[in-house]
């Protein structure tokens, strides 16, 4: 994976670890016992599920759920930079959850082949890019974007989220999304071993 600019430089990539590091094991770890998937119905937010009419944000911003505003807050962050694909807004988003007990308890991650995983969030992205506030490039697990509209939406979002907040989700960004797949893995495996044991790359690192 590319790195380019200041953004990637040791001494960046050295304190956006270390913040994280030392908020880690303080990051709620009560999301290591599986409490059981909801399988919760989101509600549809336009006329059908495929070709929706045009709808007013208010009224998508009014619906989304929290699983959903996290999403599009990862994908605000560090001026709307991609995240490179689905195991990395996994990650980001479980790392994000670990500060808010509310979003820990919706997206439900438990130990699954590369770590932590969330059906929730999953089925969070799959909403979103029928709405058409975000899109995966290629057929299933290239970067993720917001798209023009998507950046509206997520940007009333922002404004009503606190500024430690934000922060926070800038820093995880930050430091996660210049990671390739096996510095990635091997952090997060590293920081959470209790969400190894279903994985099939541990040995592999």
């Amino acid at each position: 994976m590319e790195r380019s600019g200041s953004e990637t430089s040791s001494a960046t990539e050295t304190r956006a670890s270390s913040a994280i590091r030392a908020r880690g094991r303080n990051w709620g770890q009560q999301v290591g016992v599986r409490r059981g998937h909801k399988n919760k119905k989101r509600p549809c937010l336009a006329n059908g599920v495929t070709g929706c009419a045009v709808i007013d944000k208010k009224e998508i911003e009014k619906e989304l759920d929290e699983v959903q505003r996290s999403i599009l807050l990862a994908l605000s962050a560090k001026d709307h930079e991609k995240i490179p694909g689905k195991l990395w807004l996994q990650k980001e988003v479980f790392l994000i959850s670990n500060n808010d007990a509310g979003l820990s308890e919706e997206c439900d991650f438990s130990p699954y082949l590369q770590g932590p995983y969330s059906e929730e969030l999953e089925e969070a992205l799959v909403s979103l890019s029928q709405l058409g506030i975000l899109q995966i490039e290629g057929k299933h697990d290239g970067k993720i974007s917001l798209t023009n509209f998507g950046k509206v939406v997520a940007a009333d979002i922002q404004k009503k989220t606190a500024e430690k907040q934000l922060s926070l989700i800038e820093d995880i960004k930050q430091f996660l999304n210049d990671l390739s797949e096996d510095e990635l893995l091997t952090y997060i495996y590293g920081v959470y071993p209790e969400f190894t044991t279903e994985s099939v790359k541990k040995s592999k690192l």
